[in-house]
């Protein structure tokens, strides 16, 4: 690679982590919901070691059965938790950005040109799917880069390497299935293409994720129940339209196909020329560009019907891109791709200027993240300074708890993360506290005194039960108030 190649590669990935840092320090709060649960995860972690019960959420099954899904991606952030915690969250997340964009650079340098390498670098930001990603301090950044490596060793045929990282992959995050459809995948079209396959690949999946699930240090048991409420049930019933049921997040549903369209403009539109220059100029493909395309189409398909697959599925379709560019324009000057990708990026930015789509999309959800979590942050260190410790605390939505725990640690909430563990503990009881939220339950302080033992309490104003506590004078005492939420105690 040529000195200028490398300055110019150099320079975009200096610019994309200045952008990340840009992003994260623009907000006083961290972005997203999880990354306060994350962060806080990993300070436990310094000050009390790998623990196998997690007493903050008082009727899930961590209460008694607690492994961790991304423990990887815990222990890495410990050293950010000697910071201040939002500080600390934040640095984790630029972190994790570097070393996806450090890796992508490392395990495409030989495969594609500098050019080509800078657009499959470039155009995912183009994207409101990956950059909400991009921005949160989630283990899904992490699961992408192993997803890479896990897809790049199986192309190269390095099948230790594939082991070692599906038995990383296990311990990081609960798609680690991933590596096994990838292997199969990839097989099954080398096997097409080249009449060869190379069977010491599934072994090295099958292998490696089966020594890092019996060597798991929260034990086998505690890991294999959380898979199979998190990784199987919680897909299974969202898939099922059975979310109202469970009370699942935006992201594991589908998203209305115009929206997805515009938050992906660059993206698709790249994917429709190429697809229409193929069907006018067809040609044969490399294993590596048909193995990239049949993972972006893996993603996309999933992406249809949870929202979260979309963040993958734009990577995936870019590499299909620049992998098809590169068998189809291989004696072009590179100069002249980079330049027609400028004009290309410069007209539609161009556009995208005039819509405003993009800007007000990002300045929406940085307000709208900084007013919630500054909020819960108030609210937390609230209940912290006035709330005795040891008092569970009720609150009306799951997702209220990962600000309080992360913020107020010495007291003790409902259920953390997917519901899908309050629900597997006690069934009959979740379903009393989806209504108790609801608003659905008159006599909402003889089931919050009685069924849930508490006496302090929290919700947010678009929760039903906000209006009952709030009216309620003679069963509820409101201790804190502002125009997001109350802080209440029973009489």
């Amino acid at each position: 690679m040529k000195s200028l190649d490398i300055l110019k590669i150099t320079s975009l990935f200096l610019f994309l982590l200045f952008f990340s840092y840009f992003f994260q320090f623009l907000s006083p709060t961290l972005y997203g919901i999880d990354g306060y649960y994350h962060i806080k995860i990993a300070q436990l972690y310094k000050s009390k070691g790998l623990f196998k019960e997690f007493p903050w959420t008082q009727f899930s099954i961590f209460k008694h059965v607690f492994a961790d899904k991304s423990l990887l991606f815990h222990l890495l952030l410990i050293p950010f938790t000697y910071l201040p915690l939002i500080s600390g969250g934040k640095y984790g997340a630029i972190f994790f950005n570097f070393l996806y964009l450090i890796i992508f650079i490392l395990i495409f340098k030989k495969k594609l040109s500098p050019s080509l390498l800078i657009l499959s670098l470039l155009l995912p930001f183009f994207s409101l799917s990956f950059l909400n990603y991009w921005l949160y301090l989630r283990p899904q950044v992490l699961a992408n880069i192993l997803m890479l490596l896990v897809f790049y060793f199986l192309l190269e045929k390095k099948w230790i390497k594939v082991a070692v990282v599906s038995s990383i992959f296990v311990l990081s995050h609960l798609s680690f299935p991933l590596a096994l459809i990838f292997a199969i995948l990839i097989e099954s079209l080398r096997y097409l293409k080249n009449k060869e396959f190379f069977f010491k690949n599934i072994l090295g999946v099958i292998l490696g994720i089966s020594i890092a699930i019996l060597v798991h240090p929260q034990g086998i048991g505690n890991f294999l129940l959380i898979f199979y409420l998190n990784g199987i049930v919680v897909p299974l019933f969202s898939f099922l339209k059975l979310g109202g049921v469970l009370k699942l997040g935006v992201e594991l549903f589908p998203v209305l196909t115009n929206n997805l369209f515009v938050e992906n403009l660059l993206v698709f539109l790249s994917l429709t020329a190429v697809i229409f220059h193929y069907l006018l100029f067809p040609k044969k493909l490399s294993l590596d560009t048909l193995c990239f395309f049949a993972g972006a189409s893996f993603f996309s398909f999933l992406g249809m019907f949870f929202y979260r697959f979309w963040y993958p599925a734009v990577i995936f379709i870019t590499l299909f891109i620049t992998f098809y560019l590169k068998d189809n324009y291989r004696k072009i000057k590179l100069k002249k791709i980079l330049l027609c990708f400028l004009v290309f990026v410069i007209g539609l930015s161009f556009f995208e200027s005039i819509t405003h789509y993009y800007y007000n999309f990002l300045k929406s959800f940085i307000k709208s993240t900084i007013e919630r979590n500054l909020h819960y942050q108030r609210v937390a260190y609230w209940m912290r300074r006035n709330i005795p410790k040891g008092e569970l605390i009720y609150h009306a939505y799951w997702s209220d708890s990962p600000f309080f725990i992360c913020m107020n640690p010495k007291n003790k909430y409902f259920v953390v993360l997917d519901p899908i563990f309050m629900w597997a503990e006690d069934p009959k009881k979740y379903y009393i506290y989806l209504d108790l939220g609801y608003g659905k339950i008159i006599n909402s302080e003889e089931v919050l005194k009685k069924v849930f033992k508490v006496k302090y309490g929290y919700t947010r104003k678009s929760a039903g039960i906000y209006k009952k506590v709030k009216e309620d004078k003679k069963h509820f005492e409101i201790l804190y108030e502002d125009k997001e939420g109350i802080v209440f105690r029973l009489k």
